[in-house]
This record gives structure tokens, sequence and C-alpha cells, in this order.
């Protein structure tokens, strides 16, 4: 079962360790935890999902979860939570523009702390002319779309099933053409940067 495998293998012992050592990196606060085990029937082996507020998070784990996948979602999520914290904006006041840049944020977070290889795979999918061009057409004249509101979720989870997570894409797109360009750029600096930087 998979709460035994999650138990056997200490996944909450290591999660508490995660949040130990990112609190430290990130000048983060203390959440609550919340681990659910996924049953195997409902998802494809190795998929696994979380959900963070200001102050909690939620993990949603599959049985055979490795160490390095579990530190991966923890780096997205945690990264979430110092976000909403040193912006001082709640996830029910996000714009589009927002939403997009806080997860490019934590997958680039994902990317330094974790590896190339832990990145969420849509971002592979679209070429960089093929990314500005959606940008131009349908992200930038609708970043001030709020949070709530229907397009807000179709622009940033898109078409489930040919176009799944494009806001996720965008947002690491758009941190990755800002990075280019401010060779300063660390991820602990670029938690409170305001989201309107990164289209400068």
């Amino acid at each position: 079962m998979t709460i035994e495998f999650l138990k056997n293998h200490h996944v909450w012992d290591k999660t508490k360790q995660l949040l130990q050592k990112y609190k430290k990196e990130w000048s983060g606060s203390d959440v609550p935890i919340f681990i659910f085990p996924i049953p195997s029937s409902m998802f494809r082996q190795g998929d696994k999902n979380g959900y963070s507020f200001e102050d909690k998070m939620f993990l949603f784990l599959p049985a055979n979860i490795s160490d390095e996948e579990l530190e991966a979602l923890f780096v997205h999520e945690y990264h979430h939570i110092c976000r909403l914290k040193k912006t001082g904006k709640r996830v029910l006041e996000h714009t589009l523009l927002d939403s997009i840049i806080m997860e490019g944020l934590a997958e680039h977070a994902v990317l330094d702390y974790c590896g190339k290889q832990y990145l969420l795979r849509w971002n592979s999918l679209y070429s960089t002319e093929a990314l500005e061009k959606i940008w131009i057409m349908e992200y930038k004249p609708n970043l001030n779309v709020k949070y709530g509101e229907r397009l807000h979720g179709q622009l940033l989870y898109g078409r489930p099933f040919s176009r799944p997570l494009l806001g996720y894409t965008m947002g690491f797109y758009l941190v990755d053409r800002y990075r280019k360009n401010n060779e300063n750029f660390s991820i602990p600096s670029s938690i409170s940067v305001p989201s309107e930087q990164f289209i400068i």
C-alpha cells in the first residue's frame, strides 16, 4: 500500500528535513505540511502533486516516490510559500501575471536546486519562437485577469489535452528570459521581485 511505503521510507521525516534546509536557504517560515498518499489506481506511476497557501502545504504522493522527486516537489511548493510571504500578496489576489511568474520562479528553483531532469515535462514542449508568439497573442493582453476568473484558469492550466499547464511553461519562459538579462539573478533574491519586473 502507498501509505506503508511512505511510512517505511520515512517520508514524513524527510519532508521535515527539507523544510529545515530550505527555510534556512530562503529565510522562510515554518508551515504545517499535510501528506496524502495517492492510490496507484488513480494516477500514472510517478505522478505527484502539491498545493500551497500562505500558511500551509499539501503534498499528494505516490508509492515509490524517490527522495529526489520528493525534494523537487517540495522545492516547487515551498518556493510558493516563501514568495507569498515576501510579496504579501495572497493567492486570491493574484493576477494572471502573478500566477505564471510564481510558477515560473518555482520551476527555476527546481532547476537550480534539483536539476533539469526534475522539471515539469511541459517546459520542453514548445520552441522559443512558439512561446513568444503565444505570449504576444494570448498572454500579454490578459495579464490583469484576476484569480478566480474563468480565463485565468484557462490560461494558467491550459487546455488539458492539447496544451496542458501552458501557463506554467509561459512563466518558466519569462523567468528564463529575465535571468538571461540579469547576471546577478539568484533564486533567494528573486523570491520578492515584483511580477511586473519580469516583463520589462
